[in-house]
């Protein structure tokens, strides 16, 4: 079947769907595996951090994923408090050998999005 026929269009449209179903399924894999390396205190946090408190609109996550908009030395001085608070939460302690470095790079990408 030649590229352009209406054949090729339905057989581009399934493989497609495969591509995505099999990256939704290792990426829940991953989310699982991740989810299982962390401790009771650690997943206690992680629930935390997703918490809209009342009268506010955004959860303590969404703020700490917020960089700064300004070059300052306030702006920078908020950051690294920012950054204080997240290495605060102590994930940093969680063995990630078990990722492959390129997916845990993206993930760190997904995070300052």
């Amino acid at each position: 079947m030649a590229v352009g026929t209406p054949g090729a269009a339905a057989g581009l449209t399934t493989l497609v769907r495969v591509v995505a179903s099999r990256r939704k399924a290792a990426a829940k894999r991953l989310w699982k595996r991740l989810h299982q390396l962390l401790d009771d205190e650690q997943r206690t946090a992680l629930d935390g951090l997703l918490e809209v408190p009342e009268g506010h609109r955004n959860s303590q996550l969404d703020k700490l994923r917020r960089p700064p908009t300004r070059v300052s030395g306030p702006a920078m001085a908020d950051a690294l408090q920012r950054a204080a608070e997240i290495l605060g939460l102590g994930f940093a302690k969680v063995d990630t050998e078990v990722v492959p470095p390129r997916r845990l790079a993206e993930l760190s990408r997904y995070g300052f999005r």
